[in-house]
């Protein structure tokens, strides 16, 4: 019925179309054009009355040309107008600087114009967007300063394309007489990688760096164009990252000191800000649940949950207050359906589960996302790392499954036998992680693997027995 409806009118307004000689629209376009057309001349008289206050208060031109090594990077740090380049920076604040200074298009002579080398200008589309290459700039091109409130920023406007902008001052230089370049300003701090624009970059922070599905994903989202910091647990594995170019801090999910101390440095780092936080660190303790001791179960807990509990409550003020941020959880299979001799981590993640769904339902208001991935078998080295654990703390030699254990969890944790199936690389996950940082409106789920697949859509429509006996086999 609605497609007869929809056809019936498309045939009248044909009809309509044909009978008027085409012309039965042109009366309202034109009303339309003339209405515009006045609304762009008041336009124009405004912002040239606002030009004019502003050349009267206007200080004495500064030359300036943009740092070369900024220029050629593609987090250079000029964004669309009335836009904040850093979450740290007062938005409610630079807004109203932005509006009090609009500048026409048609305006006349620049303050002042430099030459700039070849560049790529990235304009942001907003708080926590992806920075876009909206501009390109050629040897010989011009900007102009417009502004200078002297709060750390300069408006900028790129000569040729009539692009205006915020860059902080510290990513610009004053020429001199002798041709070399100097800041600008010398009453703030440069940054650490100085003319890199780091503090413009995307941050994350992954834990559990050291191998396997966090070295992956560390490796994938520095070659994304993120800033990454890769925290290990063990200060060698840390010494070792450091050593490939990354930022990596200690951070042991059992120890509670290091979760503060490494996110202070973190944001040390970054001038107090984070985009993403991936929480990925974890461990397995295999055995037969009856034979799992409270100790143990309690250690698995401390780092599989409770850790990534206490640096998510340390990283919710930082993205609360920029207005923005991802949390990204990694749980499992396991976390959707149990496993035999799995029962400790399974639980863990379980936890991880609830936790994650109940603190996305509470960071909505916040303009936080809180975002789960959960993979099948996976190339990683939890297996072998499983093990310490295992002998720690499975007293297999005097359990009532002794025969269980040698004819099954032993070989398997001591014995390579090859992938298993269905398992994929470690960039399966990266991948998902990508889009979970990257897309607009992340999902809150994202299944990776097979199994992963197969067993979300067994838990939705088997009953528990059936699915039960299903798991009881494997």
């Amino acid at each position: 019925m609605g497609k007869i409806i929809l056809i019936t009118f498309a045939f009248m307004g044909f009809a309509l179309y044909e009978m008027s000689g085409g012309d039965a629209f042109v009366p309202i376009a034109e009303e339309k054009r003339a209405a515009l057309e006045i609304e762009q001349a008041n336009e124009a008289r405004m912002l040239a009355e606002a030009r004019a206050e502003q050349l009267k208060a206007a200080p004495a031109p500064v030359q300036i040309v943009l740092a070369s090594a900024v220029m050629t990077s593609p987090e250079a740090a000029l964004v669309k107008d009335k836009d904040v380049v850093s979450p740290a920076l007062d938005v409610d604040k630079a807004e109203a600087i932005a509006s009090a200074a609009e500048i026409a298009p048609e305006a006349p002579a620049p303050l002042d114009i430099r030459e700039v080398t070849a560049a790529r200008v990235n304009m942001r589309n907003g708080p926590g967007q992806t920075f876009n290459v909206v501009a390109k700039l050629t040897d010989g091109e011009q900007v102009e300063i417009l502004q200078d409130p002297g709060d750390g920023w300069v408006k900028l406007r790129v000569a040729g394309s009539g692009r205006v902008g915020w860059m902080a001052d510290f990513l610009l230089t004053a020429s001199n007489t002798n041709g070399r370049a100097t800041p600008l300003r010398r009453d703030k701090p440069a940054p650490r990688n100085e003319g890199q624009a780091f503090l413009m970059r995307k941050s994350i922070l992954i834990t559990g760096c050291s191998s396997g599905i966090g070295y992956d994903a560390a490796q994938g989202m520095r070659a994304a164009g993120w800033r990454v910091f890769a925290s290990c647990r063990k200060p060698a594995d840390c010494a070792r990252l450091q050593a490939e170019g990354f930022d990596s801090p200690r951070i042991d999910y059992s120890d509670a000191p290091s979760i503060q101390s490494g996110l202070a440095e973190v944001l040390q780092a970054t001038g107090g800000t984070l985009d993403a936080l991936f929480n990925n660190g974890a461990y397995a303790l295999p055995g037969a649940l009856e034979d799992v001791p409270r100790d143990g179960l309690r250690e698995i807990f401390e780092c599989n949950l409770f850790g990534v509990h206490d640096l998510s409550c340390a990283v919710i003020p930082v993205m609360r207050a920029q207005g923005h941020g991802r949390i990204i959880n990694c749980s499992s299979v396991l976390g959707l359906v149990p496993m035999k001799w799995r029962g400790a981590y399974s639980a863990s993640k379980y936890a991880m589960e609830g936790l994650s769904d109940t603190l996305r339902l509470e960071m909505r208001a916040a303009g936080i996302d809180v975002i789960l991935i959960e993979p099948g078998p996976i190339t990683s080295d939890i297996r072998r790392n499983s093990i310490p654990h295992f002998e720690r703390f499975i007293d297999w030699k005097n359990s009532a499954r002794r025969s269980e254990y040698e004819n099954g969890l032993i070989d398997r944790l001591y014995t390579s036998s090859g992938p298993d199936p269905f398992e994929l690389p470690a960039s399966a996950v990266t991948a998902k992680l990508r889009h979970a940082c990257e897309a607009r409106r992340p999902k809150p789920r994202y299944y990776v693997t097979k199994p992963t697949y197969i067993m979300g859509a067994l838990k939705r429509i088997l009953t528990t027995r059936a699915l039960d006996r299903i798991l009881s086999k494997g």
